[in-house]
């Protein structure tokens, strides 16, 4: 039985944060990507301590079947200075370190960065989001 973000019921979701590269925004700024596969050409998934510190993540997916409202939320967070793991601003201390060695030029999600939740790929528009196929 799978639940409305296409994982087993029994489990928590999957997210995935995928920013876009600081070369491909060069190449093409307002260009989404093209397909979900394309994205290992374009976008570098966020590392797992950035979904570690999203303390709203957790336990929010067994009480919220509402993808867009968990998109806001995402979305909210990181552009927070000190609610995102990215930022220097965070309490971790952020990972600005990790962020110049993996080519990402911007800490605030912007619009082409792409949610995954559970095996639905959501990519930031200038307003709202765009389900990817």
């Amino acid at each position: 039985m799978r639940n409305a973000h296409g994982d087993d019921k029994m489990t928590t979701p999957t997210i995935k944060i995928f920013y876009k590269s600081r070369q491909a925004n060069q190449d093409s700024y307002w260009s989404q990507p093209e397909s979900i596969e394309s994205l290992v050409n374009t976008h570098v998934e966020l590392p797992s301590q950035v979904r570690e510190n999203l303390a709203f993540l957790h336990g929010a997916f067994d009480l919220v079947q509402d993808t867009d409202f968990l998109l806001t939320q995402i979305f909210r967070t990181m552009n927070n200075d000190t609610a995102n793991p990215l930022s220097v601003y965070h309490k971790t201390g952020g990972l600005q370190d990790w962020m110049f060695d993996n080519g990402i030029g911007h800490t605030s999600m912007s619009r082409n960065d792409v949610v995954r939740i559970g095996n639905q790929y959501f990519c930031c528009d200038s307003a709202g989001w765009t389900q990817l196929n």
